[in-house]
């Protein structure tokens, strides 16, 4: 008896042993697809622009998907609408089905929809690991930018080797002796003291930042924390007037949260100051009155050309899609060639775009899903003030072009995903 009792307690532990080796490759293999999301998202490295990458991204997630036994549930209406406003784009630019780019394009469209609505479905606790991701990501563009500024040539160079090496083999269109990348770094020489971190540009990167603190705050029941000090100096160092505006608005997500009465009138003292101080600031002031008086200019003239400021380009893609009723309703595609009007011409303007390519049906979409998606974090983070979580989203979508990557899909579809993933406080 004593011999069997010793069995029983030896197959115990084997078994306890075994569960807990499967959760740890678990938890490890849904940090690697989180890594992945966040740095095809970034949309920075030669990883991001390769679409093998891109599919194999998308295999990772199916096999998750089917392995884990998921459903698509109320994402179906979804996919249903999108298999309808691609049926409809080919019918009204009459669009080849036996052409390989139609097929490349919108092929690649339903591959980014379905890795985000399968990662979002069976990632357990998906935000708290993206915030960690880009914690790590975070601490790293800080050493690096410390160098950047110190050591710039040294920094550029070292940090442009794997990106040569990758160009060798996939040519880019960046202009390398201006541009680096080392996938956890980019150093562009047009923004040689703003932090671009992992992302293409040090706007985005800041975007990147302020949905972060965002999660974190929920994550983590507003706790001022390592995470979130690292996370505020990383945008500081941005430079960026969207940036500055967003954590204002974070501050006040703050506040409506904050039980203590006391450290919310301080941080209200404290907002009060940096808005009298941001806004007299030359460069932010001046910047804003330029962009104003630009656009002003622009929409008058109608001489929408070049590099347009944020809200020229959202002026630009409203002009584009008053042409055609069409136009409006669903855009005018995914492909340069339907969607633009000029050869070249830089749109830095994410909702805009977003307008341009799925028109008002796909946008009002976007925003019934992220608005429902924020409701639902507050909720089972036990946080208020999910409308200022969307306020802040908007902002980073208007000015930056983030509304087409992986990590904003997700956003979408989180709130289609059943209960057992929503466990938001750790």
């Amino acid at each position: 008896m004593k011999v069997f009792n010793i069995y029983i307690k030896d197959s115990n532990d084997l078994l306890g042993n075994l569960h807990r080796i499967s959760i740890k490759k678990t938890i490890i293999f849904d940090y690697f697809l989180v890594l992945f999301l966040v740095i095809l998202s970034a949309r920075a490295s030669f990883i991001a622009s390769n679409k093998l990458f891109i599919i194999l991204f998308f295999f990772f997630n199916l096999f998750y998907f089917i392995k884990k036994k998921k459903t698509f549930g109320k994402f179906t209406f979804l996919l249903a609408y999108y298999i309808f406003w691609v049926i409809l784009i080919f019918i009204f630019f009459n669009l080849s089905i036996f052409s390989f780019r139609n097929i490349y394009s919108y092929g690649g469209f339903f591959i980014l929809i379905l890795s985000s609505f399968f990662l979002v479905s069976t990632v357990e606790n998906i935000f708290y690991k993206i915030v960690n991701i880009i914690f790590i990501l975070t601490l790293i563009s800080l050493i690096f930018y410390l160098f950047q500024i110190i050591i710039p040539d040294r920094l550029f160079n070292a940090n442009s080797y794997l990106y040569n090496i990758s160009n060798f083999f996939i040519k880019e269109n960046a202009d390398i002796s201006r541009y680096s990348n080392s996938i956890f770094f980019t150093f562009d020489k047009g923004h040689a003291f703003r932090n671009s971190g992992f992302t293409w540009e040090p706007g985005a990167f800041g975007g990147f930042l302020l949905i972060t603190l965002l999660i974190y705050l929920c994550t983590s029941s507003f706790r001022f924390g390592k995470k979130f000090w690292i996370f505020l100096i990383a945008s500081i160092t941005t430079f960026s007037t969207t940036v500055y505006i967003g954590l204002l608005f974070i501050f006040f997500f703050i506040i409506y949260n904050l039980k203590d009465k006391k450290k919310s009138f301080l941080i209200f003292i404290i907002i009060i100051i940096n808005i009298i101080l941001l806004f007299s600031l030359p460069f932010i002031r001046e910047k804003i009155i330029e962009q104003i008086i630009d656009t002003i200019h622009t929409i008058r003239s109608s001489s929408y050309q070049g590099f347009l400021n944020r809200f020229e380009s959202f002026s630009y893609d409203l002009h584009i899609l008053k042409d055609n009723l069409f136009f409006i309703f669903f855009g005018k595609g995914i492909q340069a060639e339907t969607k633009l009007e000029e050869i070249f011409i830089n749109r830095p303007n994410g909702i805009g775009d977003y307008l341009l390519t799925f028109g008002f049906v796909g946008f009002i979409l976007l925003i019934i899903n992220l608005y429902n998606s924020f409701k639902k974090i507050t909720l089972y983070s036990n946080a208020r003030g999910h409308l200022i979580f969307f306020i802040v989203m908007i902002i980073v979508l208007f000015s930056n072009p983030l509304a087409y990557i992986p990590l904003i899909f997700v956003f979408q579809y989180y709130y289609l995903i059943k209960s057992e993933n929503d466990k938001l406080v750790n």
